[in-house]
């Protein structure tokens, strides 16, 4: 188990090497966030490395994983990784009742409808 540096976030493994992070603002009731899920195997250690929730998992086999758990950063990332935004009609099939806002305005539309 690690805390955060600002002590409002715990990230734990379990015996079966599942990754969990936790908001733990109140101590005795700690609210589940995020499972993360490490495809190098059973995780044996883990860390935060920044205030941003930046977190390294290691494995049985030695291999590390670096997540990032802040929602900007990670979205950013996805965006610049897929080159693309989801095309008016596909939202509306997916998300039929929410307003078109896809996560990656700034890039013209590249999936057809």
């Amino acid at each position: 188990m690690a805390f955060a540096p600002d002590g409002r976030t715990a990230v734990t493994v379990g015996v079966d090497g599942a990754v969990n992070t936790w908001d733990v603002t109140d101590r005795a009731h700690p609210a589940p966030l995020a499972f993360l899920t490490n495809p190098g195997g059973s995780v044996k250690e883990v860390r935060y490395l920044t205030a941003d929730g930046t977190i390294l998992t290691v494995t049985a086999h030695r291999s590390v994983q670096v997540w990032y758990t802040d929602l900007d950063r990670v979205l950013a990332a996805a965006c610049d990784r897929f080159h693309g935004t989801i095309s008016r009609a596909r939202w509306a099939r997916h998300f039929p009742r929410l307003d078109y806002a896809p996560p990656c305005p700034r890039r013209a539309a590249a999936d057809p409808a």
